[in-house]
């Protein structure tokens, strides 16, 4: 064997001998590094390390963890939480241990945990409404909507000092579906059957959205959409085929901006396919492209009190929706423009009916007369917040179309939207 031909092989045992040091250097020091946090408090704040030092020797002591917690408290140090658990499972009847944890897991964004804490700490006191509240917007966080609904509805009932901040969550979350995607994945669900009097046609759109938000909760974000319209009336005629809505089966993606998170305004693009449900002397299916800018915006006065039953209210109300949307399919953009003021006249906890008045204005940008109209007209709803929000509304509208004389319509909606 010549000289230097076991080289390689001495040299990969002095690789792995280094890698094997290097790997004791850093399990060394990740177990000093608990030491050096307690050495810097040391240094840095020396009553802090004495407290912590004391519960840490004396595990058994719900006042010395209690000490330390609040000591860890005032400077800030996320350190506090492992104090107060100490504590709540030294005193498990002390309500007050429980709540104190339950705001600062809040404050660590630990929200289940916060939950079970402020749950533990109600379960002691149950008519503390100061807990309950947060529980209700803890709850509300974390997409538990439902379970935020009973609790604000438990603290309306208890007609204290908080009742009427209590009514005013409630109306914001009842109804609404618990979040089943985990963020920031999100479901949206649109559903509004309609029937017009006018060709005396029912119309069922509805459109379910799948998406992901890379920034904040939906400033821009991701998603796939399944979207349908069907109505009873569009189909084949003796004469060819009459179509009263765009019968179709769309599938897309796209993408959506927002200024900002809940803003009444965002820009979207879509890219997709679109098959048509009925008849039109053409290849069923093709290829969809949209563009365009939606806003919309509903604003009603916070309730002053907090109705059980039914009452008389005079509450002013209204909503915008706008609407301009390029298609390719059409080779043409379409806007929609609508306002509907009103007053919301009765009013329970699950239940609100309203008046109001409406304008809307319809255009287009290739010149049919079916995509130009104008509409004014009135309208009854009626709100329910249980077991899902969910408004129907009957109207009569004039609609005047460009070139044509003036109708009335009479209209019966059903709308249920939400996210979920």
């Amino acid at each position: 064997m010549k000289p230097g031909a076991c080289q390689p092989a001495s040299a990969f045992r002095r690789m792995f001998r280094h890698a094997r040091a290097l790997v004791a250097a850093l399990a060394w020091l990740f177990a000093l590094a608990p030491c050096a946090a307690i050495a810097r408090t040391a240094l840095e704040n020396p009553s802090l390390a004495s407290k912590i030092h004391h519960a840490d020797r004396r595990r058994a002591d719900a006042y010395a963890q209690l000490e330390a917690a609040y000591a860890l408290l005032a400077a800030g140090d996320r350190r506090a939480s492992a104090y107060l658990r100490r504590a709540a499972t030294l005193q498990p009847n002390d309500a007050r241990i429980h709540e104190q944890l339950g705001y600062t897991l809040l404050a660590e964004g630990n929200l289940t945990g916060a939950v079970a804490a402020f749950r533990a700490a109600l379960a002691l006191n149950p008519e503390n409404e100061r807990v309950r509240m947060q529980l209700v917007y803890a709850e509300d966080s974390r997409g538990k909507h439902r379970a935020a609904t009973r609790e604000a509805a438990a603290v309306v009932r208890q007609r204290g000092a908080r009742a009427l901040e209590a009514c005013r969550a409630y109306h914001n979350i009842a109804g609404l579906p618990d979040r089943i995607m985990p963020k920031p994945w999100f479901a949206e669900f649109y559903f509004a059957p309609e029937y017009r009097t006018r060709g005396y046609v029912g119309v069922v759109p509805a459109q379910l959205r799948i998406g992901y938000s890379f920034i904040g909760e939906d400033v821009l974000s991701a998603y796939v959409s399944l979207r349908a319209t069907r109505d009873n009336r569009s189909g084949g005629t003796g004469v060819g085929s009459q179509v009263f809505f765009d019968n179709s089966l769309v599938i897309a993606g796209g993408l959506r901006l927002r200024p900002w998170d809940g803003a009444p305004i965002f820009a979207f693009i879509e890219q997709g396919g679109a098959e048509d449900l009925v008849s039109q002397g053409r290849n069923r299916w093709r290829s969809d492209t949209r563009a365009g800018i939606v806003a919309g915006q509903e604003w009603e006065m916070a309730p002053r009190e907090c109705p059980g039953e039914l009452v008389a209210r005079f509450v002013p109300i209204a909503d915008f929706y706008a609407e301009a949307i390029w298609y390719s399919r059409y080779d043409n953009m379409i806007g929609f423009a609508r306002i509907r003021p009103g007053l919301r006249l009765l009013e329970s906890d699950n239940f609100a009916f309203e008046a109001y008045g409406l304008a809307a204005i319809n255009f287009d940008t290739a010149g049919k007369s079916d995509n130009r109209f104008r509409e004014v007209g009135a309208g009854i709803a009626l709100k329910f917040y249980q077991p899902l929000r969910t408004a129907l509304r009957a109207e009569i509208v004039n609609v005047s179309r460009s070139g044509q004389s003036s109708i009335v319509d009479h209209r019966i909606r059903l709308e249920q939207e939400f996210r979920f």
